[in-house]
């Protein structure tokens, strides 16, 4: 996806862009991404003398694998976009970026709003029960009766002294 500075600077009521990026690096660089549907852009581009800047929305459908249960869950992304652009090479600012020819490449900076939009840890739902710890199994679906008793490695020696007075 492009715009061109040049007609962003001349047009006084700037210029509105709509498309679809398809960004393959997200499943291949996100171990909790199964995958990710194109990224649908909706964005309005204002220019003044020397700056263009490019807000709107993007919106994508994600299939996660869950980190409790590893299953699929699927989440529709609605991802806020802002960026900066300027033709001033002298200007060193984090948030703006400077477009050295006409043509301003969205993709990489729609590819970066997406992957700090990502879940960290996906869930899918929050009361999600996950993997049995002893035996394995989905907990929601086969529920079991194992018993989990976690008993920190540093205190098990006084576990063992408290058993042995019991059975004195």
């Amino acid at each position: 996806m492009q715009i061109s500075f040049r007609s962003v600077q001349k047009s006084g009521a700037g210029v509105h862009v709509t498309g679809c990026v398809t960004l393959p690096r997200v499943v291949e660089e996100n171990q909790q991404v199964r995958s990710i549907g194109p990224v649908r852009a909706d964005l309005h581009a204002e220019g003044t003398a020397h700056q263009c800047r490019v807000q709107g929305a993007l919106t994508a459908d994600v299939i996660y694998q869950c980190s409790r249960c590893l299953e699929d869950a699927e989440q529709t992304l609605h991802v806020p976009f802002e960026e900066s652009f300027t033709d001033l090479p002298a200007k060193e600012n984090e948030d703006v970026h400077l477009v050295e020819q006409d043509e301003i490449v969205l993709d990489p900076y729609v590819e970066e709003a997406i992957n700090l939009a990502l879940d960290y840890c996906p869930v899918c739902a929050e009361n999600c029960l996950g993997l049995c710890p002893v035996c394995g199994r989905n907990r929601n679906q086969d529920p079991c009766d194992c018993v989990v008793q976690r008993v920190d490695p540093r205190l098990a020696a006084l576990q063992d002294l408290l058993s042995s007075d019991e059975s004195k």
